[in-house]
């Protein structure tokens, strides 16, 4: 087993492991299996050894809660956090993964390789202060080509969490307010810069190793 890498699994994606794939991954990685919160397992009688597809509305809902808990529990246990590009559509969690995590992941050092677009583009722009468009209720609930999935489970989402809904203003707020001095990565706002846009892979490695040299 390794005792470097580490798979982080929310239930119930680890359920999809069989014996075969859990023995060819033993070498590779330490399987972090991440379990469902009481609370759900008992309002929605959930069997926690059956598989939940994501086929309703309220089984999305389970899936968004159990993907927010693999990550708070990832951020607890990680020291720092390197994101690159990410999807922003076809995702089963309250945001983006990517983005999520990256919101998790303020506050360490986070490192935000844009060169490859997708998400971690996105997130850049936030943190200058721009409003990404695939960043906001609107695009996501109405024009994305999830939109028919993702929008009722906002609706349910924040019908149950009033207090901490999906928000996706107050998501780009938080990087806009952090700045670049919040990634607190051990880079200067220069090589920052240089890190938001290189393409060239032994550059963002360099970087990142002279930024994590720096930081811990």
């Amino acid at each position: 087993m390794s005792d470097r890498t580490r798979n982080y699994l929310a239930w119930p994606l680890h359920l999809k492991l069989d014996d075969e794939k859990r023995v060819a991954l033993r070498d590779v990685a330490q399987l972090i299996e991440i379990p469902m919160d009481s609370d759900l397992q008992q309002e929605f009688e959930l069997d926690p050894r059956v598989f939940l597809p994501p086929a309703t509305t309220e089984n999305r809902y389970v899936w968004t809660r159990c993907l927010t808990r693999m990550r708070e529990r990832m951020r607890n246990e990680i020291d720092a956090r390197i994101v690159v590009g990410g999807q922003t559509g076809k995702f089963l969690g309250r945001y983006p993964g990517i983005a999520e995590e990256a919101l998790l992941g303020l506050g360490s050092p986070l490192y935000l390789l844009g060169g490859f677009g997708g998400c971690t583009r996105d997130l850049i722009d936030a943190l200058g202060g721009g409003r990404p468009e695939r960043l906001t209720r609107d695009y996501q609930c109405e024009r994305s080509t999830h939109h028919k999935d993702y929008a009722p489970l906002d609706e349910e989402y924040n019908r149950r969490h009033p207090d901490a809904p999906i928000d996706y203003d107050a998501l780009c707020a938080q990087f806009a307010q952090a700045v670049i001095s919040g990634l607190r990565n051990g880079l200067d706002e220069k090589e920052n810069r240089i890190l938001f846009e290189t393409d060239d892979v032994d550059e963002m490695i360099a970087l990142v190793l002279k930024g994590l040299s720096r930081a811990g």
